[in-house]
């Protein structure tokens, strides 16, 4: 517990000095998961930001015991990222987009992520992925890194995994993930995310998790509650 209010007393500080709101919560519960989708529930949180931890944990028991059960329990966006460098030294970002994906606004919104995170770090930006994921991200129309951005057509996740051997301590690799795990795309992002816990790599990484639909339709069921309610209000 005292580690847990030590890096919050730590996220407070750096976000101070960025000047942005914070407001810290500690929960106890019986295992991590359950506390996390339960804070995640009583703040109504539509977008979920979390370190992932050094390389050496990086590992499959991680993915299954904890992102997992996150993409099943939260149907918001999921961004977990670490580091190795400041923000401010990364000279090259990668970002993989195995397919195939489904051009919707939940995908879109992924990619205004990435369209912001490439402008405020303003390098150079290399997409790769198979022809139709491809397609969707030129499809959102977005200018990343002011231009400066490749699309690379890459057939199989052998070629991904060539892309991931070639990049170096000051380049960010960022990984748009499947949320269902069991697809061809899940199956894909399965091998990609064995490669990025290998001993040699050393560079900053970044997991996206578009959000689902349950979260459209959940606002639009909340939406309709509220009317119905100041239906009743008027009569």
């Amino acid at each position: 517990m005292q580690d847990g209010k030590g890096r919050l007393e730590e996220a407070s500080r750096i976000a101070a000095s960025a000047d942005v709101p914070f407001i810290a919560h500690n929960r106890l519960g019986n295992n991590i998961i359950d506390s996390i989708l339960h804070a995640s529930n009583e703040f109504s949180t539509d977008r979920m930001l979390m370190g992932l931890p050094l390389r050496h944990s990086i590992n499959l028991p991680y993915l299954d015991n904890i992102i997992s059960p996150l993409n099943d329990g939260f149907h918001g966006q999921i961004v977990l990222q670490r580091f190795v460098t400041p923000m401010n030294t990364i000279r090259r970002i990668v970002v993989l987009v195995p397919g195939p994906v489904i051009q919707d606004e939940a995908f879109e919104k992924c990619m205004e992520s990435i369209y912001r995170i490439t402008m405020a770090i303003g390098c150079a930006t290399e997409f790769y992925g198979k022809d139709q994921p491809i397609s969707a991200v030129r499809g959102t129309g977005l200018n990343f890194s002011s231009g400066r951005v490749s699309y690379n057509e890459v057939s199989e996740t052998a070629d991904m995994h060539w892309v991931i051997s070639g990049l170096k301590t000051d380049h960010l690799l960022m990984i748009v993930g499947p949320r269902e795990s069991e697809s061809h795309a899940g199956r894909s992002f399965r091998h990609l995310y064995e490669r990025i816990h290998m001993p040699e790599t050393d560079f900053s990484t970044m997991l996206l998790f578009p959000e689902t639909q349950t979260v459209k339709g959940k606002e639009e069921a909340t939406l309709r509650t509220e009317r119905d309610f100041l239906k009743m209000l008027r009569m």
